[in-house]
């Protein structure tokens, strides 16, 4: 993960005009941008052309000395988000028969591959009857990696609360994985 003071410093050179800076940014949170995008439903080249125009906004935000409210990585997730609505909206992206890319891959196992298959089918499945901010909730604490308390100040709800719907998402997932089997 990268530290937010780190990117607050390259927010500032971003202000003084150095280009160093913007491809640092970029380089450092493009894998989290694209995993962001391909957990929406994005196929790799979409997830890449949802990126780029989210970072091409967000650069062009900051060149003119504006700077996100709070950590730079939610502000990014909603860029990302906003770049495919744009993009859905102007029917320049395809329809994703897997919407939850990201997270069957996150989640693949090394088992043989007609079991792997089944397996992604049933989690996709159970995954798929989800809404999309609460997959985004389990993307960012299961596969991410955040803290409780960090994914709950980035979407401006209290730890407990955030807690509380993790679980109650978890144990669906569960259950819905148990009635597929």
């Amino acid at each position: 993960m990268v530290d937010r003071s780190t990117d607050e410093a390259l927010i500032e050179r971003i202000h003084s005009g150095d280009a160093m800076a913007e491809h640092e940014l970029y380089r450092g949170h493009h894998g989290y941008a694209l995993r962001v995008a391909i957990a929406r439903g994005a196929q790799l080249s979409d997830a890449e052309d949802f990126v780029q125009e989210a970072f091409i906004r967000i650069l062009g935000y900051l060149r003119r000395g504006n700077r996100p409210t709070g950590s730079f990585r939610p502000y990014l997730s909603a860029a990302v988000r906003n770049a495919a609505a744009d993009a859905h909206r102007r029917g320049s992206s395809r329809e994703y028969p897997c919407p939850d890319a990201g997270v069957l891959l996150a989640a693949s196992t090394q088992s043989a591959p007609h079991d792997e298959v089944e397996a992604r089918a049933v989690l996709h499945g159970a995954l798929r009857d989800l809404p999309v901010s609460t997959r985004e909730m389990l993307w960012l604490l299961d596969v991410e990696g955040y803290s409780i308390a960090y994914v709950a100040d980035a979407s401006g709800v209290s730890a407990p609360t955030l807690a509380a719907r993790a679980s109650r998402a978890r144990r669906a997932a569960r259950r819905a994985i148990a009635r597929a089997d």
